[in-house]
């Protein structure tokens, strides 16, 4: 008849020395990949918040016609052009549903002070129970979001009407906004409007 030991010796394994050091080390942090790369971001906030302003340089068609019309110049008519002059107002989401994007949403938002100008670009931070905010109405704003809560998207609605969002994930958009864009779809915008 067979025996079993009820309380049986353990195993001893031998485990080298230098696995069990490495063991006891702290996983070493991954570094930072941004969504996209800075040089691909900038034509992307330009052509995304880029409004038309006149320009210095005469418009020479219009000027021609009124001419070739013997019509009276009351004031030389001058080109536009699309430029970020007039600043840009970020709105920042940093409630819950935006913890795990809280690198990007620093990474996007320097690389938007970079190509608007710091001392043309607020901004403004909100969380999952935002507080309403007096935006000027000159300036585009730019939300970065992922949406978050209902009252938040609410809210957001509330906004002006030249809301540009970024959203991390296709198919975030934002009721209201005349634009809504995807990190990884930064690039398509260029194409699109630039």
């Amino acid at each position: 008849m067979l025996e079993i030991a009820s309380d049986p010796a353990p195993v001893q394994i031998d485990v080298p020395e230098t696995i069990l050091r490495a063991h006891d080390q702290p996983t070493p942090e991954l570094p930072y990949e941004p969504p996209l790369s800075p040089s691909r971001i900038r034509p992307a906030v330009t052509a995304l918040l880029a409004r038309p302003r006149r320009s210095t340089r005469p418009d020479l068609p219009r000027l021609i016609r009124a001419v070739a019309r013997c019509s009276p110049l009351r004031c030389i008519p001058y080109e536009h052009e699309r430029s970020l002059s007039q600043g840009v107002t970020v709105v920042a989401d940093i409630g819950p549903a935006m913890i795990p994007y809280l690198a990007d949403v620093d990474f996007l938002l320097e690389q938007i002070q970079n190509t608007v100008g710091m001392s043309s670009t607020a901004v403004r931070w909100i969380d999952d129970d935002p507080v309403p905010l007096e935006l000027p109405r000159e300036r585009p704003v730019l939300v970065i979001t992922s949406l978050g809560t209902r009252r938040k998207a609410r809210w957001l609605r509330a906004l002006p009407a030249e809301v540009v969002a970024l959203v991390p994930q296709r198919g975030m958009g934002l009721p209201g906004a005349a634009l809504t864009v995807a990190w990884d779809d930064l690039p398509k915008v260029v194409r699109r409007h630039g």
